[in-house]
């Protein structure tokens, strides 16, 4: 009877075993990698992250030298202080030639009034009108080279702007939140634009597909919990099913299934709550229920 007992034991344990391997799927982790590259031509001043860093969404993690376009962006700030000069001493020219023209005009109407009463003569109108179609064209003339540095005041506002917008590139951070998985380049090292300098892994975007057969795919559904092993590690992540796929397929070379004997299986993605410098692109990982 003892060994009956003990055999018994023994099954229960296998059983058991081979219950939690039934509920236990490997995967192949999926992580979301961005290169963070420069944006522009210059030299790496300071780098404020080092590898395997959890970094918040806005955390500055490099900058270059911006001291070229500083001086070129006070070189246009002096440039359009000169404009602003330029136009109150139109606005001044304008204000003045509006009155002398106004007094022109004036004075034409009193002379066509004594020529039409024959107290001036004839030469006397054409002279006035001639002196009130110069002030008129004078006008003319402030008006439209006002509006010429207007438009060069736009162009060095734009120009600005560019610069503003190149310093601003120039200070690189992170898009997501999430960790650094590698950096390209040194501090004070030459870059050229668009040489990846950092690369970083989002946390919200780590993912893994398993697979299940026809009869397990009833027991799940979107938003369940699950959790994620890596063997050699000893830790646990928690997971959430986000997509049931509608069509089965065949199982995929690179995934195990429990049951060998399915060949049709329906794939289950499942994003890992928060990513971690443990877990790494296509590295295996186990799945089993939260």
């Amino acid at each position: 009877m003892k060994k009956i007992i003990i055999i018994l034991s023994i099954v229960m344990v296998l059983l058991s075993a081979c219950k939690k391997n039934a509920e236990e799927w490997t995967s192949i982790a999926e992580t979301k990698t961005i290169s963070l590259p420069a944006l522009s031509n210059g030299k790496l001043i300071r780098i404020n992250c080092q590898e395997g860093d959890n970094v918040s969404q806005g955390t500055i993690l490099a900058v270059m030298d911006t001291m070229n376009y500083y001086i070129q962006k006070e070189e246009l700030k002096g440039v359009l202080s000169e404009l602003n000069t330029q136009k109150a001493v139109y606005d001044i020219q304008i204000e003045q030639s509006e009155k002398d023209l106004a007094y022109t005009g004036s004075k034409t109407k009193r002379t066509a009034s004594l020529v039409k009463n024959q107290s001036a003569p004839e030469q006397t109108l054409d002279d006035v009108n001639s002196v009130y179609d110069r002030a008129k064209s004078q006008v003319n003339l402030l008006i439209k080279q006002r509006e010429l540095l207007n438009s060069k005041e736009k162009q060095v506002i734009s120009k600005i702007k560019l610069l503003d917008k190149m310093i601003s590139d120039c200070v690189i951070k992170a898009p997501v939140d999430g960790y650094v998985n590698q950096i390209f380049a040194e501090e004070h090292e030459a870059l050229a634009m668009s040489r990846p300098v950092i690369e970083l892994t989002d946390a919200t975007e780590t993912t893994a597909m398993f697979y299940v057969s026809q009869t397990q795919l009833a027991g799940f559904k979107p938003g369940d919990k699950m959790k994620v092993m890596i063997d050699g590690t000893g830790k646990t992540f928690d997971a959430v099913i986000t997509k049931i796929n509608s069509k089965s397929e065949f199982t995929p070379k690179q995934i195990l299934t429990p049951d060998n004997r399915t060949s049709l299986v329906y794939g289950l993605k499942i994003r890992i709550e928060k990513a971690f410098p443990e877990i790494k692109d296509g590295m295996p990982v186990r799945v089993s229920r939260g």
